[in-house]
């Protein structure tokens, strides 16, 4: 996602959680409904159902850099823009396969509203010059909604410190 690919995502995230081992389910759809209520709707653009059973909205890269957050918006709701990634149809994870809602050849990308670029624009993150760099010790833990968003910084983080890949994938 980026400029490079003139594309960026709302990717909305549905988890049932796991209350016996305190992992609180995750709505993103719920989330969702709520910005729209207090915003307005969003254009009809190309769509994605993940795996798990959420969905990824794409949008036309606006001119002005959009950062990657995760949850910030929303719970459940993470942008993925400059320099993210998000997995296409035909892939498949754990959870299932990947399907269009709305195939890109049949329908184009969107402009997306300005509350939405407003709202990740404002979400707190560094990603516009990189990666934030960010120390986790063992001892603590990744908030949840937040793993690969996190691990991502931490790898960026030994990777600025000198390592080399294998050492990183180690760490």
């Amino acid at each position: 996602t980026g400029e490079r690919s003139g594309v960026f995502v709302l990717d909305i995230d549905i988890d049932p959680g796991d209350p016996e081992n305190g992992k609180l389910p995750i709505d993103g759809y719920s989330e969702l409904k709520r910005l729209l209520n207090e915003h307005g709707s969003l254009p009809k653009t190309p769509r994605t159902r993940t795996g798990r059973g959420g969905e990824q909205r794409l949008f036309r890269y606006p001119e002005t850099p959009v950062p990657n957050s995760t949850s910030k918006i929303g719970r459940g709701l993470d942008i993925r823009g400059k320099g993210g990634y998000v997995i296409l149809p035909p892939s498949r994870n754990l959870n299932g396969p990947y399907s269009w809602l709305r195939d890109p050849d049949t329908r184009p990308f969107a402009q997306a509203p300005q509350w939405l670029l407003s709202l990740a624009r404002g979400a707190k993150t560094n990603n516009t010059n990189g990666p934030e760099p960010r120390t986790i010790t063992p001892a603590q833990s990744i908030p949840e909604g937040t793993r690969n968003d996190t691990l991502y910084k931490m790898a960026c983080s030994l990777r600025a410190q000198g390592l080399k890949e294998d050492a990183i994938f180690t760490a």
